[in-house]
């Protein structure tokens, strides 16, 4: 799975994963967590907070970012862009709501540096808005059989059959609060076993995704399941 991946990611993704324990002790640090039609580089998740970071190496462009954006704000709630220093002077491209920071050298620096072609030095940070108020798009995140399983804790659907992901979003959401559902979506996402590199699987007592009827592998759409629909 490294193949593809430059030796500068990897120590990006080494600095990042560093930098986002300290921030968030608690996490499980997953890599490659899909959503919707992209795959985010990195995700940190806590039992009741959910921070996706893309990462955006000196070998990357920075084409595809506003439609990446627009995936992973649509079921994550808090959005880093991870820059190599290349980028600096194009950070602008990153959305109003998301945060940047540059990394280097195996460092993290929220400060981002760069002199325009007018001549003059800017330095400033760009800080992330949380979206407290996404919850139910978040569990587009997750498998039938998590989502099964889901529904099947809050007693919203029995465990057995196998029926389809739009029927148990809406039973999901129809029983539990916004607070609820996000605390379900991070418990699923943090037993989950299927990351190209995580942290172990933190699986809780009570119905799983294991334990749901049908089988267990990563939903798609229709219109998604040739991996070349995946904008990594």
């Amino acid at each position: 799975m490294t193949t593809n991946r430059s030796s500068e990611e990897l120590a990006m993704r080494d600095a990042i994963d560093a930098w986002g324990r300290t921030r968030w002790p608690d996490a499980r640090v997953v890599h490659e967590l899909v959503t919707g039609a992209c795959r985010i580089d990195m995700a940190f998740v806590s039992p009741d907070h959910l921070v996706g970071v893309e990462i955006k190496s000196s070998r990357d462009t920075l084409d595809r970012l506003k439609a990446q954006e627009e995936a992973f704000t649509a079921c994550i709630p808090e959005l880093w862009i991870a820059l190599a220093p290349k980028w600096q002077g194009e950070s602008n491209e990153a959305g109003h709501h998301t945060g940047v920071v540059i990394v280097a050298d195996g460092r993290v620096d929220h400060t981002i540096r760069f002199r325009a072609g007018s001549g003059h030095d800017y330095a400033f940070e760009r800080k992330p808005d949380l979206n407290r108020a996404l919850t139910v798009p978040m569990l587009d995140l997750l498998w039938r059989n998590e989502l099964h399983a889901i529904a099947a804790r809050a007693g919203a659907w029995k465990p057995k059959g196998t029926p389809a992901r739009p029927v148990l979003i809406g039973a999901i959401a129809r029983a539990l609060t916004g607070d609820q559902i996000v605390a379900e979506v991070c418990r699923e996402l943090r037993a989950r076993d299927a990351f190209w590199r995580s942290d172990p699987p933190i699986v809780l007592p009570g119905y799983t995704a294991a334990d749901m009827p049908g089988r267990l592998d990563l939903y798609q759409k229709p219109t998604q399941r040739a991996a070349g629909a995946l904008l990594l």
